[in-house]
């Protein structure tokens, strides 16, 4: 279901194994021991490069056939991200000490709001257009005076088109994309802290197991 509406070729499935590779060392980086769960940082930070790779290739890697900023792959990263924080973390239990309100996540909400700040500043400013004025076709790259437009011609987002071998395909607009990625991110996060203990009652660290075999520990209550 989900690749019907985000994938259309072949090559479309590498982005899994790509972003989910990208997370997993991400998480091997920030949290090698499975201690700390930065859970959160890790998906935004690989959504964020992969929403970022996607940008480069619209404007210069892909320009030649890109006829829009590819919103669809900006879902399938983020998607790849999280399969890659599951391999990561398996069924590893949190320790009783993770928290979701470390360093590194305020530091990954701090930039995830500078970047939409960026983008609504210049989508305000007018240097970001999604479509060009009905007739209007922008060359490779989508920039024309200094304006980016998101699609290089109307009619792209929102529409089925045909597949390149077969089929077709779905292009969605980047509205709802953005939305669906907010409601992820808070899923990723609610997951997190639900995970983590912080949401609810803390959890009691475990006894070491030289407590339990002391002395003292199997003599049971003094009288």
């Amino acid at each position: 279901m989900v690749d019907r509406w985000l994938t259309f070729t072949v090559n479309e499935y590498a982005h899994y194994p790509q972003f989910a590779l990208l997370a997993w060392l991400w998480a091997r980086a920030l949290d090698g021991e499975r201690t700390r769960w930065p859970v959160l940082s890790v998906v935004l930070i690989t959504t964020l490069l992969g929403a970022l790779d996607e940008t480069a290739q619209y404007l210069w890697t892909t320009q030649s056939y890109s006829h829009y900023l590819d919103f669809n792959d900006w879902l399938v990263n983020g998607l790849a991200a999280w399969a890659g924080v599951m391999l990561f973390y398996g069924f590893h239990e949190p320790a009783p000490s993770a928290s979701l309100l470390s360093w590194r996540s305020r530091a990954a909400w701090v930039a995830a709001a500078l970047v939409l700040a960026l983008c609504t500043a210049l989508a305000t400013c007018g240097c970001v257009r999604l479509t060009p004025d009905p007739g209007v076709q922008i060359g490779p790259g989508g920039m024309d005076q200094k304006v980016l437009y998101l699609q290089r011609a109307e009619g792209w987002y929102g529409h089925w088109h045909p597949g390149p071998r077969h089929g077709r395909y779905w292009v969605i607009h980047p509205l709802p994309a953005l939305a669906l990625l907010g409601l992820g991110l808070v899923g990723v996060a609610a997951f997190a802290r639900s995970a983590s203990g912080s949401g609810g009652t803390e959890r009691s660290p475990r006894p070491q197991a030289s407590t339990l075999n002391s002395p003292l520990h199997s003599q049971g209550p003094s009288q």
